[in-house]
């Protein structure tokens, strides 16, 4: 057995147990639709409909409600798994091919409902002039973003959803949730970071790069976060700094937000 088919066990088991046997699988085309041949994800994917001048509605993300129990969801969820997986070896990132699959969402209410508010409250930020996209359905972001963010923040992102999960850089599950006894989110607030937050969010695509340079050169382990405070300024003082218009924009395999020109 690989070791990304011991993680769909997992999942399997968690979602049988957690949501009835259903989950929302989360996909980012931004470089490329994993699913766009497959009839039942074209069916059924609810786009998050981020709306603004200069982004481009085919690289926003999108939901897939599953019900694993039926063999075309199991298929799916499978191919999933195991592409999300793959994404983080060293040849797909070395292939600059980016992360498709954001993961998997437990959630009692709607796709429609959660999409919609992730569109509404979370991804667009008005900062410096600039509206920035948080892309929090890249799991490389999330995996950063999440530790930063006060329990207050941390509700507002979820929003309607219960779980997010997802693979991060070392191939483990990761589970972004908050306590069952934390009070509601405030669907009608807005996710909002303080200026220390976004700077850390600004400074990911460097981060990405000295850990990807140490993945290349040491192969994985541990270490790498003496790596990445060490070299993370090369990475700054050779980045380009540019208004990106969206995803696609700031280039294959980044992590980075990207920074939509405010405006018409």
């Amino acid at each position: 057995m690989e070791d990304w088919e011991r993680s769909l066990q997992a999942l399997h088991k968690l979602f049988l147990e957690a949501s009835d046997d259903t989950c929302l699988l989360w996909v980012n085309p931004a470089q490329g639709d994993p699913f766009k041949d497959d009839a039942l994800a074209r069916e059924r994917r609810v786009v998050v409909p981020i709306s603004h001048p200069r982004f481009d509605p085919r690289f926003a993300p999108y939901l897939l409600p599953l019900t694993l129990h039926r063999f075309a969801d199991a298929d799916i969820f499978k191919r999933s798994v195991q592409l999300a997986w793959q994404s983080w070896s060293l040849d797909s990132l070395n292939f600059a091919n980016g992360q498709p699959i954001g993961g998997w969402v437990v959630t009692p209410r709607p796709a429609a409902e959660l999409a919609r508010y992730w569109a509404d409250h979370c991804h667009l930020h008005l900062c410096g002039g600039l509206t920035k996209l948080l892309r929090f359905h890249d799991p490389g972001v999330r995996e950063w973003l999440w530790p930063t963010l006060s329990p207050a923040q941390r509700r507002q992102l979820l929003g309607p959803a219960t779980t997010l999960i997802g693979f991060d850089r070392q191939r483990h599950l990761m589970f972004h949730q908050i306590d069952g006894d934390a009070p509601a989110a405030d669907l009608g607030a807005r996710l909002m970071l303080d200026p220390q937050q976004w700077a850390q969010v600004d400074d990911y695509a460097a981060l990405h790069a000295a850990w990807l340079q140490w993945r290349q050169q040491t192969g994985g382990g541990s270490g790498w976060r003496v790596h990445l405070m060490a070299h993370t300024g090369d990475f700054q003082r050779a980045r380009p700094r540019k208004r990106l218009r969206h995803p696609r924009s700031a280039g294959p395999g980044t992590v980075r937000p990207a920074r939509i020109a405010a405006g018409p």
